[in-house]
Parts: structure tokens; sequence; C-alpha cells
């Protein structure tokens, strides 16, 4: 019986997105841009974009004043966010 290759989760975020994700190792403390932010994630950038508006979503550092701030995320708050959505089954609160 033949084995079928692993799928590669950094591999289909970058084929649907085109945007690279993120090297694995020691990524926690680095500093990415909100289309990588949502590639991470599997998310649409619109999606990031209203949940800082709401509050829902992951931390984030804007780094100027006004609508043209870049916005920066930190891949370790990612993964923590993402962690925090986690559930065992339908009945849980979210």
């Amino acid at each position: 019986m033949k084995r079928k290759p692993a799928v590669n989760q950094s591999m289909v975020i970058a084929e649907t997105s085109g945007v690279q994700p993120p090297a694995v190792a020691g990524f926690a403390n680095r500093w990415v841009g909100e289309k990588e932010a949502a590639a991470f994630l599997g998310v649409s950038t619109p999606y990031l974009q209203k949940a800082r508006v709401t509050g829902a979503g992951p931390k984030y550092a804007k780094l100027h004043t006004g609508r043209t701030g870049a916005v920066r995320y930190l891949l370790g708050d990612l993964q923590v966010w993402m962690e925090s959505k986690c559930r065992a089954n339908t009945s849980e609160a979210s």
C-alpha cells in the first residue's frame, strides 16, 4: 500500500494566497504584516481588519496614527489567539 505524501500547511497557504508563510522554528518573536498574518491564520485581510475594529482579533501593533498606519502582528500572538479559539465540541462557549 502506497502512503500519501504529507500535506505541508505552509505549502497550502502559499499556493492559495500567494503569501509565503513564516518558518516554524523560532517564529514567535517575528513581526509580520497583515497579509502574512492572514495567511498564517487562514483568514482574509478584511476579516483581520474587522476583528481589529470589534476587538475580536489577535493583538497587534499600529506603527502610525490614522487610517494609513501600518499594522504588525507578532507570530507568537497569532498562535496564542488561534489556540484560544480551539474547542472540544460545538456546545463550548466561544
